[in-house]
């Protein structure tokens, strides 16, 4: 495992990067069939391919130099794409829409695609037009030199490898859509005045990733490159010229640094509501350079760490989608302008005039106690009792917020009016439709591990984000703006915006088109996934372990078959409604490993801190603790961190702030079996473990209260730095309270920022633990008690202990370890629960799982429980606790289904301490162990020391979970 050196170092925020995974499949491509390829072109086909790629490129000018000055030139560019079975035209124009607005007629892809049948017989729908959205001004001969580009980029072709990646760029865009106080939007636009500041509660996302396609030529030398990004290209240039924008100038920086000959080309995103940063600066020049740069170099510092391979998938699928048009445009408008006419009729009468309110203005800003005279003249007239000067503030006073409220007033009506109008014409558009929908081409393309959704409107980002978040394949990409235009395509949530802004009043369809849209692009995707693999090879094999596995580690890279999607089918015992098993892959990764005399590694669990990697990926703290020799003894925390999804791994290091600390008669304070989480509500991470108490031998002190208590930690990753631990105050610590262990369990962030905390107690006396599950609040840096829920008890095998809480369906769900065996139950609310029951498979037969945690994982589709068991040629272990075990969870009848069971981490001759589970993207979660065994001597079956990261790799994505 490689291993980052910067053991001294902090938590830093890393600089950006990129990471790449492919595949090789080899086939041998004869002459004969490149030949007939060329001569007569290709019929579209959706079955996967892997043959010899080709690829070739060509650009034209289509600058209008007749349309006043130029700045920079706009250019069409082509990109052609061949293999064996399928051909693809990819063709960027810098233009402002493929139709409808701007200079290109709406016959323009109809024409290209008709002379691109007939001249290279490439069929229409493989062939893919983006405008880039920029508003420069294109020339009338667009359509031919449109052709032309794409004749010359198909005579250029050659032999290619391909890859991809992604990169990251945060700086040049921002949201435009405003969030206000009253609940509607505004949006940020040159046409209109912005709301004022105190109305603005707050903004929409952003989508910071740059997708990349890199193309190279047999020499390793690169041909083209393909990078797709969300933002409107509308920031201009100082000399007001015609300009391709941002875009234009990002394109620029890609080509020159990548050598002569090379083309970018620019696919437009989901920019619907993605202003350049900045956009109403009013003290600068508007100059899209700037951030065209940035949008390059960040491309370029992704695309230097892309690897390209030979043998590559090229498919694409097209459909037209019958999107539903908006019924409702009459009654907005009616509500529009009964909004106006409001607005009018608040105006209100006022004694100044612009040359008298802006002095007075500025006057009673500068001084509002004493803004007519200085201080003097007012405390002279209060000594003779006059209130001269009083009265005239209060009037001038009264007719400055009344100027005011009218300037506010006539803002808002610039904008009604403007929205009104956008209303209007799409209303009489839709009027003289001859049918209730609007038909929208909607396709999909995978060249590789690059996966494209295409889309003829303007999207908001949030679309593209809910469409990458669903997809299975690692680099999904979307662009708008491609083979036509229809206007803007808003959420629901904003197309219903009772505020009006352009997204939602510049647009034709109705609000439930969002829905039909993602479930299209969706099975759209599913079309395009690779063909499964064959048990044991696979695209993520060679390359992904090579780079995740060093030949230091010793470990062979364990490779397990995946789980295939099926449907178990109902019999007389089973439930009609029995559930769908997921497919899953497991994995073992090393994050660290260590022999030594004196101590091992214990206690490995993780949290993701989204956004803090490299790339816009989550960064991973792994807190981890030495287990000193004695049962249950335990140094300080320390802390790994990867943000490169485990790719690199620091080295264990100290944190001060939690180390060990001297109590008041002498003894040692630690905390140990703790849970890391993040809060997102506050931007923190979240540390909850149990403070305990050690004599100078290592042994737990248990004769006072609070002995054992709740205690917390965060970690800031703004600041870099962690609090001191902290206890939670707790009621009743003389009696039911008088040990409180938070130990090893999984604990749940609520959406109103609470916790949901399980917990283990006891009284002073007695040797069983009761479990509960404590409801917190939390504000960043305190967490406070609010109340607890059931009390769930057994006698015998120290109680019920180690619980772990998950959320799945609207339901939780709570695991608990006992001596002699392991129990299930579930609640509607997190702390009502129903009576527990063992843990068993669906055949009714004992889990065997025993004195020993375990945890769960939670995906969209399916609940997830890791284990360890009897049963499994481990009698030789203690307590069984290895290997670790993943199978999926029948939820309504609380049973382990064993044909889903799966070894994670493997058995070699030492136990597996306690561990964790967690997700970290949305297409992986983590299990985290490390093997217990000290001395300097590796275990004849193989455990050194190993911290093991065990990846559970879904066929599907999950969604974030609780």
């Amino acid at each position: 495992m490689k291993t980052t050196p910067n053991a001294s170092a902090r938590f830093r925020r890393p600089y950006p990067s990129t990471w790449h995974c492919g595949r090789t499949r080899r086939r041998i491509c004869t002459v004969v069939i490149v030949a007939v390829l060329a001569a007569i072109g290709s019929i579209p086909n959706t079955t996967a391919s892997a043959a010899q790629l080709w690829a070739g490129v060509a650009k034209a000018d289509i600058t209008d130099r007749e349309a006043g000055p130029v700045n920079d030139p706009l250019y069409v560019k082509a990109l052609v794409l061949k293999d064996d079975v399928t051909t693809v035209a990819i063709v960027t124009v810098d233009a402002v829409a493929i139709g409808e607005i701007g200079r290109i007629r709406n016959d323009f892809l109809g024409n290209v695609r008709a002379r691109l049948k007939a001249e290279l017989n490439i069929p229409p729908a493989n062939v893919l037009v983006n405008a880039s959205h920029c508003h420069g001004v294109v020339c009338a001969e667009v359509e031919q030199r449109t052709v032309q580009a794409v004749l010359e980029a198909w005579r250029a072709m050659e032999p290619v490898r391909a890859g991809a990646g992604a990169g990251h760029e945060n700086r040049i865009m921002e949201n435009r859509r405003l969030k206000l106080t009253d609940g509607s939007e505004a949006d940020v636009r040159h046409a209109y005045a912005l709301p004022p500041d105190e109305q603005v509660a707050a903004i929409g996302p952003v989508d910071p990733e740059i997708g990349l396609l890199r193309l190279d030529k047999k020499n390793g030398q690169p041909l083209a490159v393909v990078y797709n990004f969300a933002c409107h290209p509308i920031q201009g240039v100082p000399s007001r010229g015609n300009t391709a924008d941002i875009s234009g100038f990002a394109s620029r920086v890609i080509e020159e640094n990548l050598g002569a000959g090379v083309l970018a080309l620019f696919l437009q995103g989901c920019a619907g509501d993605v202003n350049p940063v900045q956009y109403k600066d009013v003290h600068n020049p508007r100059d899209a350079e700037p951030l065209g740069n940035l949008l390059g170099l960040s491309a370029l510092r992704a695309l230097r760490k892309i690897q390209t391979q030979e043998d590559v998938d090229l498919r694409i699928v097209s459909e037209v989608v019958a999107l539903p048009r908006a019924a409702d445009l009459e009654q907005r408008i009616a509500a529009l302008q009964a909004e106006q006419s409001k607005l009018l009729q608040s105006l209100r009468g006022t004694s100044l005039n612009l040359k008298t309110f802006l002095p007075l203005f500025v006057q009673y800003k500068v001084s509002g106690e004493f803004p007519s005279y200085s201080s003097h003249r007012y405390l002279h007239d209060e000594s003779l009792g006059r209130e001269d000067l009083a009265k005239l503030d209060a009037e001038n006073k009264a007719n400055i917020e009344a100027y005011v409220r009218n300037i506010h007033v006539m803002e808002q009506l610039t904008r009604v009016q403007v929205n009104l109008n956008l209303l209007k014409m799409h209303q009489a558009q839709n009027a003289a439709a001859d049918k209730d929908t609007l038909d929208a081409e909607v396709a999909g393309l995978r060249i590789g591990d690059f996966v494209l959704v295409t889309f003829p409107g303007e999207l908001s980002v949030q679309i593209g984000l809910n469409i990458k978040q669903r997809a299975a394949a690692e680099f999904t990409f979307v662009a708008g703006y491609t083979n036509g235009y229809i206007y803007y395509t808003p959420t629901a949530e904003q197309r219903n915006n009772s505020g009006h802004a352009q997204e939602d009043c510049d647009c034709l369809v109705a609000p439930e088109w969002q829905q039909q849209f993602e479930e299209r692009a969706a099975a759209i995707l599913d079309q395009l996934s690779p063909r499964p693999p064959v048990p044991g090879v696979g695209r993520s094999d060679a390359a992904r372990n090579a780079a995740i596995v060093t030949a230091q580690d010793r470990v062979p890279s364990r490779r397990i078959p995946p789980i295939l999607v099926s449907h178990r089918v109902a019999d007389d015992k089973d439930s009609a409604d029995a559930p769908r098993t997921l497919a899953f892959e497991p994995h073992a990764d090393v994050a660290h490993r260590e022999l030594h005399p004196d101590f091992c590694w214990f206690h490995p669990r993780v949290a993701a801190l989204p956004g803090w990697g490299r790339d816009g990926q989550p960064a991973v703290i792994m807190t981890i603790q030495k287990h000193l020799g004695v049962s249950d003894y335990y140094s300080g925390m320390y802390f790994l961190r990867t943000d490169d999804l485990g790719k690199t791994w620091t080295r264990p290091t100290e944190i001060p702030e939690l180390a060990w600390r001297e109590g008041p008669d002498g003894e040692t304070i630690a905390v140990c079996d703790v849970t890391p989480g993040w809060h997102a509500q506050t931007g923190k991470l979240i540390a909850v473990g149990i403070k305990l108490r050690y004599s100078p031998q290592g042994g737990q002190l248990l004769d006072q209260p609070r002995s054992h208590e709740c205690a917390y930690a965060t970690f800031d990753p703004q600041t870099d730095r962690w609090s001191t631990w902290k206890m939670l105050n707790m009621p009743e610590t003389d009696g039911k309270f008088f040990l409180v262990a938070p130990g090893c369990v999984q604990w749940l962030v609520q959406p109103d920022g609470t916790l949901l905390v399980p917990i283990y107690f006891k009284g002073p006396t007695g040797s069983d633990y009761t479990v509960t599950v404590l409801h917190c609040a939390f504000d960043g840096r305190q967490m406070s008690y609010l109340k607890h829920g059931d009390e769930l008890a057994m006698s015998g095998g120290r109680g019920l202990c180690e619980p772990s809480l998950a959320f799945f369906r609207d339901r939780y769900y709570l695991t608990l370890r006992n001596d002699a065996r392991a129990y299930v139950t579930t609640s509607a609310d997190g702390l009502h629960f129903d009576p527990i029951r063992a843990w068993a498979f669906e055949d009714g037969q004992d889990l065997g799982s025993y004195n020993t945690q375990a945890h769960w994982l939670v995906h969209r589709d399916g609940l997830f429980l890791s284990y360890t068991r009897r049963g499994a040629n481990n009698d030789h272990i203690m307590r069984n606790r290895a290997p670790v075990f993943v199978a999926q969870v029948d939820p309504a009848k609380l049973q382990v289904i064993r044909e889903t069971e799966r070894s994670l981490l493997p058995e070699r001759g030492a136990m597996l301490g306690n561990f964790g589970a967690a997700a970290i993207t949305p297409h992986e979660s983590w299990v985290t162990d490390a093997e217990f065994i000290h001395g300097k001597e590796p275990h004849p079956r193989g455990a050194d020391g190993t911290v093991w990261v065990g990846r559970v790799r879904w066929g599907t994505p999950q969604d974030d979970v609780k």
